[in-house]
């Protein structure tokens, strides 16, 4: 089996790096990429997202619809620890505060006065239903 060929030099671009940094930084690449990581599903009459929020806590996290964009953000303080003994110190501190804005432009056809939102065990539920005239119906065909 031949070997594709590959350039003789490569020049790294400024994203090569920065995703270099971002994976050593926390390891995971897709993590700083996209986060939340989000399901959407649709069903006959509604639209369901669910994202992905471990840690947060419901009242630290915002929804907001605008011209047809629905827009979760969040500011997350994973501790605010400091230390109390002056003789402790950190040895390695991991834990973070963690902000977060993503927007997803919802479909023509959700009826944005009926979102309605959940919360459970970090898990974000969002309903969006649709509208009526965008369901399917059957049509009776007369014999």
């Amino acid at each position: 089996m031949k070997k594709a060929l590959e350039p003789a030099t490569r020049y790294p671009s400024i994203w090569d790096e920065m995703r270099a940094f971002s994976e050593a930084l926390w390891g995971d690449s897709d993590l700083v990429r996209v986060f939340p990581r989000t399901d959407v599903v649709e069903y006959g009459d509604r639209y369901e997202m669910k994202l992905d929020l471990p840690g947060f806590k419901q009242k630290d996290v915002e929804i907001r619809v605008k011209d047809g964009v629905l827009t979760v953000a969040s500011t997350h303080e994973e501790t605010n620890e400091k230390n109390v003994n002056e003789e402790a110190k950190y040895l390695l501190r991991e834990r973070r505060s963690l902000s977060f804005e993503r927007s997803f432009r919802l479909p023509k056809d959700t009826k944005e006065d009926g979102i309605e939102a959940s919360f459970s065990d970090g898990v974000l539920t969002i309903n969006l239903p649709r509208k009526p005239e965008a369901q399917p119906r059957t049509i009776a065909i007369k014999g």
